[in-house]
């Protein structure tokens, strides 16, 4: 993983520029739906804007499709983003706030591989778009406290965090679990550093402390679809988490309507804390909701419903309709390997 670093010049309302070291591409549209031309082919992406959240199609001019870097089976690997790179060392003579060029000299040194050289020089920045990259440096390399530490720099201006990201058109390109199948591009805003200080927390055996931060950031907007769906992660990810948390997490999915393809994760995550809580028809009802909306949703998210399906048929010990669900399954996709170990087909 690691930053993206690229400049984007406006030509039209809704239309941009975006150069970098894997060259010139087009995009046209707005935050939440744009279209890109690259020299391989097209990316298409619609997004939930204000949080980070994403999905996205790729159609290379070969015929090759691929799509949901956000969205991945439970047992996938992190997706690995696209990085276009572009050396930010001329922009460094532009400016005199040594601040901003201890920033700078950061990004530059990371994306040249030199991650304790990009630390040593965001540390001689008392900005917080430098703590907050440092952060996430850390959180990659698994330093979860040191981690912890620069984000606490960070908190401490959050005011200001995000101005330099802005100002010279810098795009994270570090990717972040939210849950199991939903994953969060980072941006330097509030909203993201709560995300990433819940998961240095939790990664630091601290997850009471994490959820509980999650459930305060809970109310304010646009962080409300984010934030219950982080705290899903965090209290299902849990084997040992306890009655109230789930509890809590079937109060705050109440009313959730399936509209996009975000809702229906969090749809599915209520499902999930309903079965833990024995109540395994809601769970059903829930489900059975989600199959019946397959436009604009990820393959992958279905499938993990229909997994869920069959679980819950089988831990209520309803055999038949959990092996209706894996036959389902397996007439959609016949190398499915949980379909096939649980029908017997070699």
């Amino acid at each position: 993983m690691g930053f993206r670093f690229q400049k984007r010049f406006r030509l039209l309302p809704g239309v941009t520029l975006n150069l970098s070291k894997s060259g010139p591409s087009l995009s046209v549209g707005t935050r939440g739906a744009r279209v890109t031309f690259g020299q391989k082919g097209i990316r298409r992406t619609f997004g939930l804007p204000g949080t980070g959240l994403s999905y996205s199609t790729y159609d290379s001019y070969g015929g090759k499709r691929n799509g949901g870097r956000q969205a991945a089976p439970a047992a996938a690997p992190m997706p690995e983003p696209e990085v276009n790179r572009v050396c930010p060392g001329l922009l460094t003579r532009l400016f005199r706030d040594e601040g901003e060029k201890a920033f700078l000299e950061g990004i530059r040194l990371f994306l040249d591989g030199d991650a304790p050289g990009a630390l040593s020089a965001l540390s001689r920045s008392p900005l917080a778009d430098a703590a907050f990259a440092a952060a996430g440096i850390l959180q990659e390399s698994g330093e979860h406290g040191k981690a912890l530490n620069w984000l606490g720099q960070a908190e401490s201006r959050v005011g200001e965090l995000g101005r330099l990201f802005g100002k010279y058109a810098i795009e994270l390109g570090l990717m972040l679990p939210v849950t199991q199948l939903v994953w969060v591009e980072l941006e330097a805003t509030p909203l993201h550093l709560t995300l990433l200080k819940s998961h240095l927390l939790c990664e630091t055996g601290q997850s009471g402390a994490a959820c509980s931060l999650l459930l305060e950031c809970h109310p304010r907007e646009p962080s409300e679809l984010l934030t219950r769906l982080a705290l899903a992660g965090l209290v299902l990810g849990n084997a040992s988490a306890g009655d109230a948390w789930l509890r809590t997490l079937v109060n705050l999915t109440d009313g959730v309507e399936n509209e996009t393809w975000q809702h229906t994760a969090l749809l599915y995550y209520r499902a999930l804390a309903l079965a833990r809580l024995s109540l395994h028809d809601a769970a059903q009802t829930v489900l059975a909701g989600l199959v019946r909306r397959k436009s604009e949703r990820p393959a992958e998210l279905l499938l993990a419903v229909r997994y869920a399906q069959a679980d819950i048929y089988e831990q209520q010990g309803k055999t038949r309709q959990a092996r209706a669900i894996w036959e389902k399954i397996f007439a959609e996709n016949a190398s499915d390997e949980r379909a096939r170990r649980k029908l017997g087909v070699s």
